[in-house]
């Protein structure tokens, strides 16, 4: 392994955050644009619902699931490969979520309704990502206080 790839562990926070998060905003930019195409009183509904259910997945579900991920990057040594971010069955896991994305994004399912989904999985991201910047800023204070 090339020392390139390997960098201090607070880095894989700080890359799990970004990819959260941008996965997240990949999803509500692909929700606003199929959202603008309704009529303002469907509009604000769906986003309403698709709000409601981002937080109910984060509270009851992938709160969970980054506190997991969490928890495997913090027991990593100090110095690690900096794919080590995620195991390997996370990556299929998301992969297998990408996946199933893309057959409803381009099924024949109407778009108004996915993008209550993709608000609700891009604000489950979103809010997933400040654990990791939230880990990354305990490590970082915790280091100048040693």
């Amino acid at each position: 392994m090339k020392s390139f790839f390997i960098v201090p562990r607070f880095w894989l926070f700080i890359v799990s955050g970004l990819l959260w998060s941008i996965a997240g905003s990949i999803l509500l930019w692909r929700a606003i644009g199929w959202i603008a195409d309704i009529p303002i009183e469907g509009e604000i509904v769906n986003e309403f619902v698709g709000i409601v259910l981002g937080i109910i997945f984060f509270l009851f579900l992938f709160k969970k699931v980054a506190r997991r991920y969490r928890s495997r990057i913090s027991s990593l040594p100090e110095k690690v490969a900096i794919y080590k971010f995620i195991s390997r069955k996370s990556a299929l896991m998301i992969l297998g979520m990408v996946t199933f994305g893309i057959i409803l994004r381009f099924s024949p399912f109407p778009k108004h309704y996915l993008a209550v989904l993709y608000t609700a999985m891009g604000e489950t991201l979103w809010l997933g990502s400040f654990l990791f910047f939230s880990s990354w800023i305990k490590m970082i204070g915790a280091k100048e206080h040693a």
